[in-house]
């Protein structure tokens, strides 16, 4: 490729008026698709009328796709009661027992008994509520404590044509006359159960420019905080742009990254796709609305180039943007470009093409690069089939996603939104950016590589698209941000100059790194020989417990060890430790945090953190009476394992007072992590 992008090959767009009306097809040995999508029609679908629907839509509520009443405003997601635990006391076989059991904890009220034979309780200072809860789980007279959860109602928002947004929820509609297959869709309602997007996600759309001020995108642009608050005409955070605050036009060499005269229709439907406000009373809702949107325009109309492309992709790292939307391409590979794309540590989202090809046979650039950060997407229809348009590929296209008649937003004017209607690859793609938005918004930790491969690990698989695709299927919103991701591991790759594929621990530390459980030094050292000291250990334990919980462990104001900055470096992780009383002081009061923990420590630690019942027998000859319990709790759950005794006794050594390496705590982690998640023995 030379440095052009080629441009943009649609067959029809629409006049303002709604009249259908012929579009310039650029001759195939000149120029290649570009910005692919095919625009086909605009309209209000609910007023069954073709053309460009304009201004505000709908009220507080709205009909949803069957007619029903849905609210605007969900019921917020709450953790816990306060106050509240749910507690199960053992060998109660009945109802008075259950009742004669609790009644005997001074701290608790019992609010009501239920079928299973727990009780729901309230205790008497609801500020101590995770004190209680753990001294009722130390008793041993319980099979569980545990919070009061508080559920929320799926409910859809109150976009009012979100009934259109067949690929966001599908349930058989008709959308322009056309009734889709229920399913066929990506299931984002159940992800916004969990998560709809976090605002330190930022999704790099490098495309035509994006009219930010259209009410459905409303807060839905990253900020460049210093030159928003800096000087008009002064580059006030030093990255060689002036006045980037909502990213920049590579184009036109200037802030202003949307142009009317320009059109910019195409990158403000994308946009849309991606990120459209959730439930704000207008027009459509966007796959992550919590996310935000860095506009990096490189085209004018239908054209761009290899070096603002490549330019954009740097702008894109340097300033934090965690994905990247590519909705466009062509046929001439372009080293430049795929340098810039495998050097970086961003996930790119890459358009498979609007040619009716197979990319397997004539590659199809930047969708065709065989890189791991990048996923390369068809189009399926609302009844689960390849449009006649969409590219295909069963080794060079990784799966599908909605593509064809997709509503959207596209350009108004001022302060009025606008809708369209496009089909193309071009479609497709934001769908999966969305999709990859809300993975690293509910599991921040993960690379670009891990993004990538649990996408692919968590689509729904559609029988129409075997062969077509390396994954028969479309993203499931739902299941990729309810289900666990595993990191993927390379052999090859090493997390640290000095942990190599060879070491005994080598998976453990590569996946606890992955993970984010743990972390190496400044220059690249994780030191895995080095001893672990207290504080590091604290560190990883509640990583380690957050990330598989999904929760946010709290920090009693009253620990305050003299030896400990609670509010500084390792500290925070120290005082949550101990205000979940897995971690005790000494004597005099101190935490001694680089003080060098032993294995008996750990051990400690983890069945507590871990709630272990102690255990019946002592699998270890060197542990003392007193810790048997725990330690045999703790190896039984496979968490730390011993060692056979010299002389051939058959006895096993747990060592209790060696020091634990980096290495060894880096496996605890991802062994208590995995414990949290899959449930312990």
């Amino acid at each position: 490729m030379s440095d052009s992008i080629r441009r943009l090959d649609a067959c029809q767009s629409v006049h303002p008026r709604g009249a259908v009306r012929p579009c310039l097809r650029l001759a195939a040995a000149v120029l290649a698709a570009c910005l692919v999508a095919l625009p086909v029609l605009v309209g209000l679908p609910s007023a069954g009328a073709v053309g460009r629907y304009q201004g505000p839509v709908g009220r507080a509520e709205a009909a949803g796709p069957a007619g029903e009443r849905v609210s605007a405003r969900p019921v917020q997601a709450v953790a816990a009661r306060p106050g509240e635990l749910i507690v199960k006391p053992r060998a109660a076989r009945s109802r008075k027992a259950v009742l004669q059991a609790v009644e005997r904890e001074p701290r608790l009220r019992i609010q009501r008994t239920l079928p299973t034979g727990a009780a729901v309780v309230r205790v008497d200072d609801p500020a101590r509520t995770a004190e209680v809860a753990e001294a009722l789980r130390r008793s041993g007279r319980y099979e569980y404590v545990q919070p009061n959860y508080v559920y929320r109602l799926a409910v859809q928002p109150g976009d009012p044509l979100f009934g259109q947004q067949w690929g966001l929820h599908n349930e058989g509609q008709a959308v322009l006359g056309r009734r889709g297959r229920p399913g066929v869709d990506i299931g984002a309602p159940a992800a916004w159960d969990v998560t709809r997007g976090s605002a330190g996600v930022v999704v790099a759309v490098i495309d035509t420019g994006v009219d930010l001020r259209h009410p459905d995108l409303a807060g839905a642009a990253w900020v460049n905080e210093a030159e928003a608050k800096g000087r008009a005409g002064v580059d006030d955070d030093g990255n060689g742009y002036v006045d980037d605050v909502h990213g920049y036009d590579f184009y036109h060499r200037d802030s202003t990254v949307f142009d009317p005269e320009d059109g910019d229709e195409h990158g403000t439907h994308v946009a849309g796709i991606i990120a459209a406000r959730w439930d704000n009373g207008e027009g459509v809702a966007g796959v992550a609305p919590g996310a935000r949107i860095m506009v990096l325009k490189v085209f004018a109309g239908d054209t761009g180039t290899s070096a603002d492309a490549v330019e954009a992709i740097a702008y894109a790292e340097r300033m934090g943007a965690r994905i990247v939307n590519m909705s466009w391409g062509g046929f001439h590979h372009d080293q430049a470009l795929k340098d810039a794309i495998a050097r970086s540590h961003m996930l790119f989202v890459a358009a498979a093409g609007n040619n009716g090809q197979d990319n397997d046979a004539r590659p199809y650039y930047p969708a065709s690069y065989d890189l791991d950060n990048l996923v390369a997407v068809a189009a399926v229809n609302s009844q689960g089939y390849l449009p006649a348009f969409s590219n295909f590929g069963r080794k060079s296209v990784d799966l599908a996603a909605p593509g064809e008649v997709i509503l959207s937003t596209v350009p108004g004017a001022a302060g009025q939104g606008a809708y369209a209607y496009m089909s193309g690859t071009s479609m497709a793609a934001p769908h999966v950016t969305g999709v990859a938005a809300l993975v690293a918004s509910r599991f921040p930790w993960l690379s670009a590589a891990g993004i990538r491969q649990h996408l692919l690990a968590t689509a729904r698989r559609l029988p129409a698209l075997e062969g077509a695709v390396a994954v028969p299927g479309l993203p499931d919103a739902g299941r990729a941000v309810q289900e666990e991701p595993v990191a993927p591991v390379e052999p090859e790759r090493s997390a640290f100059i000095d942990v190599s594929p060879s070491m005994t621990l080598y998976g453990e530390i590569q996946r606890a790194a992955d993970l984010g459980l743990v972390e190496g030094y400044g220059d690249g050292r994780f030191a895995p020989d080095e001893d672990v000291q207290r504080h590091q250990l604290a560190k990883m334990i509640v990583n380690a417990y957050e990330r598989a919980l999904g929760v946010s462990l709290p920090i009693d104001p009253s620990v305050d060890f003299p030896d400990v900055d609670e509010r500084r470096n390792l500290g925070p992780f120290v005082a949550k430790a101990a205000t979940a009383g897995w971690i005790l002081g000494y004597d005099d009061g101190t935490f001694r945090p680089t003080r060098p923990i032993t294995r008996l420590e750990t051990a400690l630690i983890i069945a507590r953190a871990l709630d272990l019942p102690p255990a019946a027998s002592q699998p270890f000859a060197d542990v003392p009476p007193a810790y048997t319990g725990e330690v045999g709790a703790v190896a039984e759950a496979g968490i730390m394992k011993g060692m056979a005794a010299p002389a051939g006794s058959g006895a096993r050594l747990f060592r209790p007072g060696d020091h634990l390496s980096r290495a060894q705590a880096a496996a605890v982690a991802v062994r208590v992590y995995d414990a949290l998640t899959h449930g312990t023995p």
